[in-house]
């Protein structure tokens, strides 16, 4: 993403990612995560329509297709739920790789503790929570 910096009239929007000082020479910009970031990504109007439409688009995926379990130290029981292979198939597209069996049992504690709002509303605040990860903002 490219935009023009104006020295002395920087896009506000700059400040909330922790733009560097444009008057000062960079040579790699530093990783940080800064509470305006956070916040944004977590009340975005935008973001949560992102994580609406990700979250209806896991809950269209037919049910034979769920991946394999996550790992041979997961209970076979704990395998089969349903919300096992969204998580590891949200995990694949956000993160490019599999969730750790402790990232996967938090994913579903979370949805859990949320199910009173609903499944596709639980299910959004989920995946708008990934979207707010570092690990997601960050190129690496």
């Amino acid at each position: 993403l490219y935009l023009p910096v104006i020295r002395n009239a920087l896009y506000p929007f700059f400040s909330t990612f922790d733009y560097t000082d444009a008057g000062i020479s960079e040579g790699c910009r530093a990783r940080t995560v800064i509470a305006p970031q956070a916040l944004f990504m977590l009340n975005s109007p935008f973001v949560e329509r992102q994580a609406a439409v990700w979250a209806t688009r896991l809950h269209s995926t037919p049910d034979d297709a769920e991946p394999a379990a996550l790992d041979a130290e997961m209970p076979a029981d704990r395998a089969q739920h349903a919300g096992e292979g969204r998580i590891e198939r949200a995990y694949l597209e956000a993160f490019a790789r599999r969730p750790a069996v402790e990232e996967a049992s938090l994913g579903l504690e979370f949805l859990a503790a949320q199910a009173p709002l609903g499944e596709e509303e639980a299910w959004r605040r989920y995946l708008q929570v990934l979207l707010a990860t570092n690990e997601f903002i960050t190129i690496d």
